[in-house]
Formats: C-alpha cells, structure tokens, sequence
C-alpha cells in the first residue's frame, strides 16, 4: 500500500508540473498575440522637443551607405529563398510552415532599395533598421537611438522589476516631426521556431514597424516612414 502511495502521489506531482508549464505556455502566447496586433502600436501625441548630442555613445546618427543597403539587400534575398522553400534556417522546429503578413511579403518580394528609400508598391518610405542579428555570421545592429533627418527613434528600456515569461519586448518611440509613435517588438523564441519564417507589421499612418524572422538566431526589424 506505502508504494502504491508513493506512485499516486509521484504522479499527483508530475500532473501539477505539467500543468504550470503549459499554463505558462498558454499565458505567453496570449500575450504575445495581445502585444503583436495591436493594443500598443498607436500615436501618443506631440511630444518635447529632443536635443541632440554628439555623444555617439546615445546618438546613433542613421547613415545609410552601401553596408547597410547591401545587408537589408541580401536578408531579404534570404527571405525570399526561405519563403518559397528553397532554404530552411536550422533552428526551426518546421520548415515549411512561412507566417507572412501582406504587407511584410510585399517588403520581402517587391521592395527596391535606394540610398534611405524603400520603394513598396509604387509607395515611397525613408526606412531605418533599428535591430539585425546574424549569429552565424557574429553581425549585430542595435541601436539606442537613432537620429536620421526629421525622424528620431529612442529605444526604452524595459522596467527591471517586471519578470517576462516566455519572450521579450523591445519598445521604441519614434518622434516624426512633432509626433511620436510606439512601436514594441516582441522576441519570443519558441513561437518565432515554429515557423522557417515570421514575418509581420505594424502601422499607424505612414509609419510602419516591419520585424522579419529567419529563425531565432537571423531577424531583422526595420522602421519605415512613408513620404508625403
């Protein structure tokens, strides 16, 4: 009877376990989805006015030059290669399952690129890439701050006594004349494994996040602002 005991109680335990990690599972994906369509992607107003430095250490002057154009370039070549199944990052769990949202997949497929315009649909944007990584190429972007033109992108840091499960938000204002515009990119590792690519944007007016994921390990978020 003590061993059948044990096992029952064995069992009782592992259930309970089961249970917390797919709650979690379940509560990361909400809000995630929560975040991703919508609820934090809206204009905030007119804002102060930003002084700029020459502290290259909190400015990170945006210049577009042959380096960047030539990465964004050649990821969305990639893009393109994963989507139509012939290539496959390695650290998906399913190659060929692409999540592509319209607008994304017009970027990935119809955008040209010249000097700081991206040309999509006949629609002219200024675009600036706020965040590439590349790890097996040891190829890291992430800048703080971004001042390009009237455009000028601030990175905030998340709030350290807030504990994220599952993923990470990265929020940027983007002040574009006298308004200003939250974006938050959320990084969620297992969710981004599910697909061989993940593609997905967000907009309010002419102003657009665009965050591509090759996998976990190859992604590239761009802000793009459409010119009147």
């Amino acid at each position: 009877m003590k061993l059948i005991q044990l096992g029952d109680l064995n069992m009782t335990k592992l259930s309970i376990i089961f249970l917390i990690v797919l709650t979690l599972i379940v509560v990361s994906v909400i809000l995630y989805i929560g975040y991703w369509w919508g609820s934090n992607h809206h204009s905030i107003g007119t804002v102060m006015t930003i002084t700029y430095t020459n502290d290259t250490n909190t400015i990170s002057k945006h210049t577009i030059g042959n380096n960047i154009t030539c990465l964004v370039e050649k990821f969305l070549y990639e893009a393109r290669s994963v989507y139509l199944g012939k290539a496959c990052p390695r650290d998906v769990f399913v190659c060929n399952k692409p999540n592509v949202d319209n607008f994304t997949l017009a970027v990935i497929f119809n955008a040209t690129i010249k000097g700081d315009v991206m040309k999509i649909n006949g629609v002219r944007y200024k675009f600036i890439v706020v965040r590439y990584y590349d790890k097996e190429k040891n190829v890291s972007i992430f800048s703080k701050k971004i001042a390009h033109g009237d455009i000028c992108i601030e990175y905030i840091p998340r709030n350290k006594s807030v504990t994220y499960t599952g993923g990470l938000p990265y929020t940027y204002l983007v002040h574009v004349g006298n308004k200003t515009y939250k974006f938050t990119f959320w990084y969620i590792g297992f969710f981004i494994s599910s697909f061989s690519i993940l593609g997905t944007s967000y907009s309010y007016g002419n102003v657009c996040a665009i965050e591509i994921y090759l996998g976990r390990n190859h992604y590239l978020w761009l802000i793009l602002v459409g010119e009147h």
